[in-house]
């Protein structure tokens, strides 16, 4: 009958027995049973397995794991035999909640009834273990799927090169990627966008991109899903024309490009401070009619914050509302901090009550932006109301909480006094003080304006003044310093007028009427001990602190409460087309990243500096920060490096905020260098008072030159080779390349990976809460 709704192969109605399954309160083996005994072809297919196939599988696209359990249990109750196709249908409901337990309980039993797994029983297994998030598990999955001799398909490495990706390793992916190609599996194209999501999630830029080339060399087409991937590692490695030029790449294969690509590209061009371009991507994604998201919206929000455009925020906000779009926390995070920059604190406040309309409970993120907004615009009693608040509807303080408040009433005495000593009880500024026995130092690298100059004024009465006191420990002090940081950090957050950390502790240093000691280090500041002892002498062993005159100071040179005087430009709110200066890079623009450009050497200078990247203090300098030269040169901070070839970072080694050389030992007041000495001279000791160089590496010639300190001799660095890293994250580690090279002038090294916070699987440093500042 071809009215009839029964399924000719199994003798009844599959849907209507899985609707009436999938029923809350179901009797599942009465409703078996009745379809079993409806006739004799039902009957045969519940025999040979088919109709037990058609059920579970059914019920699996349901994802109703109840009923699947109860026609499991039946299955066994009525002793009908169970072949791979029903375990493989039972683990792949597991395999789409991620329940990898149950799934490797499933493969047991199949062991324990000698049932025969294949590659779709271990691609499932390894699937559900990407899905919960056990890497491991995957691997495991994987190596006894080798070695049991299972037919060895893509599906399984995908799967398992994703679990790794997932799972932030990506090494093992890599591996695992090596392992497949090895065996004669053939890499596809999910192949290629797992791997190159690893390298994202691994901020590998430069291994997404070779990815993506040998997937195009391979034949295989281009795929929207690869290439957003590929945009945004580079966007983590702020390669914003990479990421421009393989965006125009994937249109010219005739593919169009997806939400989520243009979403990587927006988020690429703001974090590289490219806001304008990421703004006339929005622009055209809305001209096309693209369906724009919350995190298109998201990025565009954070590219107005780079642009100071807070109207343009706020027309955002607006639109989300007329689209339908929820706002969520990271929205208004998004919004504060705009609001933040453009000091706005007036808006501020209103967004916070708009989000207690909407429901978005705030987070710490949202209560720093508002403070630090009060603070930017001298309404410290508004900032202290938010500071109470935080506590009193438990939500968490944190270092940037604490840097915010105090940078609202550093002007008053008592209160700030009282909040720092609660930041350095909580372990938030413990460990910014340093007293050793020759040497004394206050680091304020992390700290925002206002905390430091409250910590400097705590530190100098509460930690320098009962030393001074003792005579005996005031002979062995040669040191007092004071760290402001010079580095990509303090660089981002320069204002206007160069105020800064280091301007303010000089002028605090200055209303104390305290000396400097000279120093060229930009990122550092000196005392003269004696000057400090002078003044508490005079002051009955207090220090006196003209409060007055230095508000006045703050007030005419500093940006302590300016507001920025930027031009506001509004876009149309339906979009426009694509401008092409988007695409766009002006000759002669320095495309390098943070990191490339923290990484270029100068060798060469007075004195030469053959073949070495410093060549002593007149031979040369480190544009930044970073390792000085192999002829005992040294860098803008002031870091003498000796003569130690690059290598990876020694764990037993000593290090400050601003320096990193592998098996170098810094002491502050004095400098010791360590060297290989294979040909070159030998290399002594480093006192305060000259630098020696003359280092030899591995087939370098020549050295063995002495520089001093006080008039800039220079000197020659060894005449030979210098190394430069190829792919990986530091020097002295695999892929290296070798170069002659010797320079009697001047020359230019670029090194992409040097320079601050540099990243190693065993080794990392990580400066996360200096850059909120």
């Amino acid at each position: 009958d071809a009215h009839d709704s029964r399924d000719a192969s199994v003798g009844f109605d599959v849907n209507d027995v899985v609707s009436r399954l999938c029923a809350s309160r179901a009797n599942v083996p009465r409703v078996l049973e009745e379809a079993r005994s409806l006739n004799a072809a039902a009957r045969e297919s519940f025999e040979s397995g088919r109709a037990a196939t058609a059920i579970l599988s059914k019920i699996r696209h349901r994802r109703n794991l109840d009923a699947v359990m109860a026609v499991w249990k039946w299955l066994d109750d009525a002793q009908l035999r169970k072949e791979v196709i029903h375990y493989n249908t039972l683990i792949s409901c597991f395999e789409k909640s991620g329940d990898w337990r149950t799934a490797i309980d499933i493969m047991a039993e199949m062991d324990r009834n000698s049932v025969p797994k294949n590659d779709f029983t271990y691609c499932t297994s390894i699937a559900a273990c990407e899905k919960g998030g056990n890497w491991q598990m995957a691997v495991t999955l994987l190596d006894q799927m080798e070695r049991d001799g299972v037919k060895r398909t893509p599906h399984a490495y995908n799967a398992c090169i994703s679990a790794c990706e997932k799972g932030m390793n990506v090494q093992k992916a890599m591996d695992i990627f090596d392992r497949m190609k090895r065996n004669g599996v053939e890499p596809n194209v999910v192949t290629y966008s797992a791997m190159i999501s690893a390298y994202e999630k691994g901020h590998q830029w430069k291994q997404a991109l070779s990815t993506l080339h040998e997937m195009k060399n391979r034949g295989l087409g281009p795929n929207v899903v690869a290439y957003s991937a590929c945009i945004s590692a580079l966007s983590k490695g702020q390669q914003w024309e990479k990421a421009l030029d393989v965006f125009r790449e994937l249109e010219d294969s005739g593919e169009r490009p997806s939400v989520v690509t243009y979403n990587s590209l927006m988020s690429c061009l703001e974090k590289s401070l490219q806001w304008e371009r990421a703004l006339n991507l929005f622009d055209e994604m809305k001209y096309n009619k693209l369906p724009v998201t919350v995190v298109t919206y998201g990025a565009a929000l954070m590219a107005c914050e780079k642009g100071l455009q807070w109207q343009q925020c706020l027309d955002y906000l607006d639109e989300m509302t007329e689209r339908h779009i929820k706002k969520n926390v990271i929205i208004f995070g998004a919004a504060m901090s705009c609001m933040e920059k453009c000091c706005r604190p007036d808006i501020s406040l209103k967004l916070m009550e708009r989000m207690k309309e909407e429901s978005v409970q705030p987070n710490t993120h949202i209560f720093n932006s508002a403070i630090t907004a009060c603070a930017r615009c001298d309404m410290a009693e508004k900032a202290l109301e938010l500071f109470d608040k935080m506590k009193k509807t438990g939500v968490k303080q944190d270092v940037v909480t604490y840097n915010a408040i105090l940078d609202a009433v550093c002007s008053q005495q008592e209160v700030s006094r009282r909040i720092f000593q609660e930041g350095v009880q909580k372990g938030y500024y413990s460990k910014i003080s340093r007293l050793g026995t020759q040497w004394l130092e206050l680091d304020l690298h992390f700290l925002s304006l206002g905390a430091g100059e409250v910590a400097l004024g705590w530190w100098l009465e509460e930690g320098i003044l009962p030393v001074l006191c003792n005579s005996d420990k005031l002979k062995a002090v040669a040191s007092i310093g004071i760290v402001t940081g010079y580095g990509r950090t303090r660089q981002r957050g320069t204002r206007d007028r160069g105020d800064g950390m280091r301007k303010r502790v000089q002028a605090q240093l200055q209303f104390m009427h305290i000396e400097e000691q000279e120093n060229e280090n930009k990122g550092r500041v000196h005392i003269l001990p004696q000057s400090l002892i002078e003044q508490a002498e005079a002051n009955d062993g207090r220090l006196q602190f003209d409060a007055e005159s230095y508000q006045c100071f703050k007030a005419e040179h500093t940006t302590a409460h300016a507001r920025p005087n930027v031009e506001q430009i509004r876009r149309p709110r339906e979009g426009a087309a694509r401008k092409e200066e988007t695409f766009i890079v002006p000759p002669g623009t320095d495309t390098r990243s943070d990191a490339e450009r923290a990484g270029t050497w100068r060798g060469g200078g007075r004195g030469g500096g053959r073949g070495g990247r410093g060549g002593g203090r007149g031979g040369g300098y480190s544009t930044s920060v970073g390792r000085g030269g192999r002829g005992g040169g040294y860098d803008s901070n002031n870091n003498n490096y000796g003569s130690k070839p690059v290598g990876p970072p020694d764990r037993s080694s000593t290090y400050r905020h601003d320096a990193y050389q592998g098996q170098q030992h810094q002491y502050h007041g004095q400098y010791r260098g360590q060297q290989r000495n294979d040909d070159g001279g030998s290399v002594k000791n480093y006192d305060r008072g000259s630098y020696q160089g003359g280092n030899s590496y591995s087939d370098q010639r020549g050295g063995g030159q002495s520089y001093d300190y006080d008039n800039s001799a220079g000197g020659g660095g060894g005449d030979g080779r210098y190394h430069r890293q190829s792919n990986n994250q530091y020097g002295g580690s695999k892929d290296q390349q070798w170069n002659d090279r010797s320079g009697s002038s001047n020359y230019e090294y670029n090194q992409p990976s040097y320079g601050r916070g540099y990243h190693h699987q065993d080794d990392r440093y990580d400066h996360k809460r200096a850059r909120h500042y």
